[in-house]
């Protein structure tokens, strides 16, 4: 059975055990393990993301839509600003209607300069997502 590591002291005597270095001032505990460390969960934690996202899915957000706006921001506690989900109220009922993602490339041919009550897809542009085409802001509770 693998050991757990409770603290991060356990841990700085742990990759210390590993280095077999005897002499404690070659390398530093706050400038040269704790960023090792630090990379690892950061690597660690992007894989975890690409492969099984269902641990770090946050509770639904709701925004208002603007007429005629069709770029929004992404959350700033989004994880990796990433979207697993869109998807929009329909009014009474509590009746949802997704939104696919579609890649920026082939989002052209969607694009309408009238406004819609429901946008048909959704692209990620850098910080940003956009909805295509350009919602009325007829519906709200976007999540």
């Amino acid at each position: 059975m693998p050991r757990l590591y409770e603290t991060t002291s356990d841990l700085l005597l742990a990759v210390r055990s590993q280095l077999d270095e005897s002499n404690q001032d070659s390398i530093d505990d706050t400038t040269d393990i704790l960023p090792a460390l630090n990379r690892g969960q950061d690597y660690a934690c992007n894989i975890l993301a690409r492969f099984y996202p269902e641990p770090l899915i946050a509770p639904p957000l709701s925004v208002t839509l603007a007429n005629g706006t069709e770029d929004y921001d992404l959350p700033e506690d989004a994880f990796e600003d990433r979207i697993l989900k869109l998807e929009v109220s329909t009014g009474g009922g509590g009746r949802y209607v997704e939104i696919p993602r579609i890649s920026y490339q082939d989002s052209t041919p969607f694009e309408s300069s009238t406004p819609t009550a429901i946008p048909r897809y959704y692209c990620i542009i850098g910080r940003k997502y956009r909805l295509i085409p350009t919602p009325s802001g007829s519906y709200r509770d976007w999540e």
